[in-house]
């Protein structure tokens, strides 16, 4: 149960245009951003698929729905909604009921042979209009040792074929955990191999609650790290992502904070400032930190990088084509002027928890971030290797940062 001050991804539990789904189908899970008259391409060239959602604009998140061959479109699958009791007799009759058992698999063997059907074979008879459960009795009638198997392994087989050939979806909402599992099982080492129980233990080691203040170095988890925090402090906190290179989100499209698809005011308390840039802000002068000064930003003129005025709207391109296109959200709700200002304010008063998660060594972001953490808060850094964790623990325990 959410409480207060946390963040929700969409205002409706409704699936609108324009809004971010996690499409599951069996074991395989991707996000997709649902267009009116615009198909989605799911798999590889072979057994690859389009997707028109039409169909399931208007329905509630969690939905189940039936593929169907488009009459019209040649190629293209339209989402028909199944009831829950439908999906449920179809989950207890999805085991096979050959009378036909064996006794034990002592005398099978798996030399790729039993199965009588090519994949061309297999195939052809998709694209031919086969259903799922057609598919999977062909398949089961021309594997030579399926008889043969015991009552356990047909229906293990036959669940294994069913979430490969099956024709069911599930929408889902996007959520944290459904994320990083997602990201996990497709490309780990995109997000540093982080599962998710071990993004949930660096969150809580953090401390974090809704309405704190924190600040995260997260590179190579696909910002991962970030929408957690996020989620974490809700809409009335404060977090400063610092980030090395020239983007905070080097790959938007896969960046979780994306996936996440909160509002601009959701996405109002991310802030975001070079690590070569934090040398700027001063120090908390203040042990508590607690009477921090209103993020104010100059509605004329920000100053830029180099010290020089710049006007608000030079920075403001994004902003243009927004209000050209209503439909079109914003990446990012500040420019990077401003983001900045709004930054260097929060780091000034001190944050309550400092978060690191980088595939290169976090020494030299943690001892960036360190000095700006408030007296007796706690921080937590992750690697996925164990000689950088060590370096950094001698090194804050010759500064005395840690025990």
């Amino acid at each position: 149960m959410a409480t207060a001050g946390q963040m929700t991804t969409t205002t409706t539990n409704h699936i609108t245009p324009g809004c971010i789904v996690l499409v599951q189908k069996g074991s395989f899970t991707k996000h997709c951003k649902v267009i009116p008259a615009r198909p989605q391409a799911f798999g590889g060239k072979r057994d690859g698929f389009k997707v028109s959602f039409d169909g399931a604009i208007g329905e509630l998140y969690g939905s189940t729905f039936k593929l169907l061959k488009s009459a019209d479109r040649k190629g293209v699958n339209m989402l028909q909604k199944i009831t829950f009791e439908e999906h449920t007799n179809r989950t207890r009759n999805s085991g096979y009921s050959n009378s036909e058992s064996g006794q034990d698999n002592r005398d099978l063997t798996d030399d790729g042979t039993s199965q009588k059907l090519s994949k061309e074979e297999i195939q052809e008879l998709k694209h031919s209009g086969a259903t799922g459960k057609e598919l999977i009795d062909v398949i089961t009638a021309n594997s030579s040792t399926f008889s043969s198997k015991t009552r356990y392994s047909q229906e293990k087989y036959v669940n294994k074929k069913g979430k490969k050939y099956d024709e069911l979806v599930t929408l889902h909402k996007p959520t944290i955990d459904l994320i990083a599992d997602m990201l996990f099982t497709m490309s780990p080492h995109k997000i540093s191999f982080l599962r998710g129980d071990t993004l949930f233990q660096l969150l809580l080691h953090s401390n974090l609650c809704p309405g704190g203040r924190a600040a995260v170095f997260d590179s190579g988890t696909l910002n991962l790290v970030t929408a957690g925090i996020m989620h974490r402090l809700g809409v009335n906190g404060r977090l400063v992502n610092v980030f090395s290179g020239r983007k905070p989100f080097p790959m938007p499209l896969w960046s979780a904070v994306d996936m996440m698809d909160w509002s601009s005011e959701e996405l109002a308390p991310l802030s975001h400032i070079n690590i070569n840039r934090i040398h700027h802000a001063r120090l908390p002068g203040r042990p508590d930190g607690t009477d921090m000064p209103p993020l104010v930003i100059e509605t004329e003129k920000v100053n830029s990088l180099n010290g020089d005025a710049v006007p608000v709207e030079e920075g403001l391109k994004e902003e243009k084509l927004c209000s050209l296109n209503p439909n079109k959200r914003k990446k990012f709700v500040r420019n990077i002027y401003e983001d900045e200002m709004v930054s260097k304010a929060v780091l000034e008063a001190g944050v309550f928890s400092v978060v690191v998660a980088c595939k290169q060594h976090p020494l030299q972001p943690t001892m960036a971030l360190y000095p700006y953490l408030l007296p007796g808060c706690p921080f937590a850094i992750f690697s996925q290797y164990k000689e950088p964790l060590l370096e950094l623990y001698m090194e804050l325990k010759c500064n005395g940062g840690s025990n």
